[in-house]
């Protein structure tokens, strides 16, 4: 028994190991700034995304660090249409529709106008 359970483990993780390591890998990074260029912390990044006629959030809620920063990655197919909503309580909501290419870096900058 224990000769075929190392033969079956060793085909799992080579498995497993070609489906994340084998797929092109993307990179989403998002910068939040206010009208003056100041970065905003804790600003809520939503991210969604459509297949055909199916639409689902792809990052839910997720809010910048310090730096203004989001990030996320795709690992294989990156979503053909996709775009972000970003909120900031004293600011005005926006909706960002987004062109991901694939098997790159893809920085997006964000500027959110105080609501009045």
């Amino acid at each position: 028994m224990k000769k075929q359970f190392l033969p079956i483990v060793l085909l799992l993780f080579f498995l497993v190991s070609c489906k994340y390591f084998g797929d092109p890998m993307t990179k989403l990074t998002v910068t939040v700034k206010d009208s003056q260029g100041n970065v905003l912390e804790n600003a809520s990044v939503s991210l969604f995304e459509s297949q055909g006629n199916e639409v689902r959030k792809a990052d839910i809620d997720k809010v910048t660090k310090s730096d203004g920063i989001y990030e996320t990655s795709f690992i294989g197919n990156v979503p053909a249409t996709s775009w972000l909503v970003i909120r900031k309580e004293g600011f005005k909501s926006l909706k960002k529709d987004l062109m991901i290419e694939a098997e790159k870096e893809n920085i997006v900058e964000i500027v959110l106008e105080k609501e009045q």
